[in-house]
């Protein structure tokens, strides 16, 4: 290590003592200030860790940024397919209700086909079998006094074994007859017969019949005639 005690000595084989003191201090001084080897260095690996780490932080905004990018396009994605799904869902609304509206009108239409089919066949078999007179049959709504009720057959009919007894025809069509139809038509009739003038005929006509409903049928007091124009 370099000291003004180690230079002087060498100093004063050329100059005075006076002057070698002076410059071993200057020089011990001025190599005071230099940066040492190590430290220098040091500083190089500082600087290249800097740059190094500059260099992977860019990298990394790159790669967030892109990212970014990635994120903003799936949400851009993901917006038009969220319109894409809301019109088709409005589309598949439409449609459904469109389609409600054909099932609605084709169920009118073969419902009342078969109250057509129920109003001619019911009528052969009470003229013809039982040989009863009868006013035209018809269906709809229907009062009773403060009793209002829809019905598929309704009319007057004149059996010649009770020549002075009003007799009315109140029937329920159906292409597949089950016992709650069944239940439900006799609560019906049972609404209806105490301000019925006369007496109740009541008919269930049904082109499909199991034999549980016949005995339901039979059980709850009312008359069953099928498309084959028999009676039950």
């Amino acid at each position: 290590m370099i000291t003004p005690a180690n230079l002087q000595p060498k100093l004063k084989n050329v100059f005075t003592e006076p002057q070698a003191a002076v410059l071993s201090e200057v020089i011990h001084e001025s190599y005071s200030n230099l940066v040492q080897t190590s430290d220098f260095n040091e500083l190089k690996e500082l600087v290249r860790q800097v740059v190094v780490a500059q260099v992977e932080t860019g990298q990394q905004i790159k790669e967030l940024t892109a990212a970014q990018n990635r994120t903003e396009e799936r949400l851009e994605e993901l917006a038009v397919a969220q319109k894409e799904m809301v019109v088709a869902q409005q589309e598949t609304q439409h449609s459904l209700q469109a389609l409600s509206r054909q099932v609605g009108g084709l169920s009118d239409r073969f419902g009342a086909g078969v109250e057509e089919a129920a109003l001619g066949i019911v009528y052969f078999v009470l003229t013809t079998d039982l040989g009863w007179k009868v006013d035209v049959l018809d269906s709809g709504w229907h009062q009773w006094e403060d009793v209002e009720e829809e019905v598929d057959l309704y009319g007057q009919i004149f059996d010649p074994e009770r020549p002075n007894t009003k007799v009315w025809l109140i029937g329920e069509a159906k292409f597949n007859l089950t016992t709650r139809d069944v239940e439900r038509f006799a609560a019906k009739i049972d609404r209806i017969r105490p301000y019925a003038e006369g007496v109740i005929f009541p008919v269930v006509f049904s082109y499909r019949l199991r034999p549980e409903v016949l005995s339901a049928i039979k059980n709850a007091g009312l008359h069953y005639i099928g498309s084959n124009g028999r009676m039950n």
